[in-house]
């Protein structure tokens, strides 16, 4: 049960600016494995068609902020290499203070909002055309809508933007998923991972072959667009050891300002998602350690 909730932890003050970020640590919208549970297992089954390397690591999800602070005070194997290949090798231990304060910002920073009502709806791609630094095939949140009113200093603005500039503000040394787009500043690109590759063409070739099947898989379960995902929580992931699966730290629900609210939920030590995997597959292991080749 990912609400089973241990005490919170003591504050740890807040994060400074020259904390130590870890690609073995996010804050990420997953999901939820028996809510959405068809979106859950399309996304899935998706992947596993595809061959994603992260099948085994990531449960699926998009992310909010990445890097996120290391888990623990020791230090990390942080090859600071992205998501699928996992080169960071930390992210055991006891959680830090400094962690810990962030999280709890976290939760405040988001508890006022309203669950959000996100429609993918179609496919993208993140690269370029004839470039070398691969490209990553995602589902594209098309419509994003609150539930119910959000607070008046929201206006009309977009709720993951609202969501994840939330967080960004929270943690505020946490920038990496706010890029410069051309002449555009500040820009969040929400996105849920489906697969990397080595080339656009790649991707661009699996995509068409995803919207063109007639996705009759035994076995696996059917894909079709759009997929509807009920936002009402969002989740502070770790993992540990290059082999490791990010497993739930916290989990911070969005309760748009209802008195009464569960409040967050801390896991020591944290937990799997169910539904996830229990041992990397030889075929996984041996993309996830294609990709980090190809990254290194």
């Amino acid at each position: 049960d990912l609400r089973a909730a241990a005490a919170p932890p003591p504050d740890g003050g807040t994060p400074s600016r020259q904390a130590h970020k870890s690609h073995a640590s996010t804050v990420a919208l997953v999901p939820h494995p028996h809510r959405d549970a068809a979106a859950w297992s399309a996304v899935y089954g998706l992947r596993r068609r595809l061959g994603d390397p992260g099948l085994y690591r990531w449960p699926p999800h998009a992310n909010l902020l990445y890097p996120f602070l290391r888990y623990a005070e020791r230090a990390e194997d942080d090859g600071g290499a992205a998501e699928a290949d996992g080169t960071d090798g930390g992210g055991g231990g006891t959680a830090s203070p400094e962690y810990d304060a962030a999280v709890a910002a976290l939760a405040d920073a988001v508890r006022n909002l309203p669950p959000v009502r996100v429609t993918c709806g179609g496919l993208a791609i993140f690269g370029k055309r004839g470039g070398r630094g691969g490209a990553v095939l995602y589902l594209d949140p098309t419509e994003r809508a609150w539930t119910s009113p959000p607070p008046p200093s929201v206006g009309g603005a977009d709720p993951l933007d609202v969501l994840q500039r939330a967080c960004r503000d929270a943690v505020p040394v946490c920038t990496e998923q706010r890029r410069d787009k051309g002449s555009e500043l500040d820009v969040f690109t929400p996105h849920l991972t489906v697969c990397h590759y080595g080339t656009y063409e790649e991707a661009e070739e699996a995509r068409s072959a995803v919207l063109s099947a007639d996705n009759s898989d035994p076995g696996l379960p059917p894909f079709r667009l759009p997929l509807i995902i009920d936002v009402e929580e969002i989740y502070v992931l770790r993992r540990e050891g290059d082999g490791g699966q990010f497993e739930v730290v916290a989990t911070l629900p969005l309760e748009g300002g209802r008195a009464g609210g569960d409040g967050p939920s801390w896991h020591r030590p944290p937990v799997p998602f169910e539904g996830m995997p229990a041992a990397e597959e030889e075929w996984v292991l041996e993309r996830r350690m294609e990709l980090k080749a190809r990254r290194n």
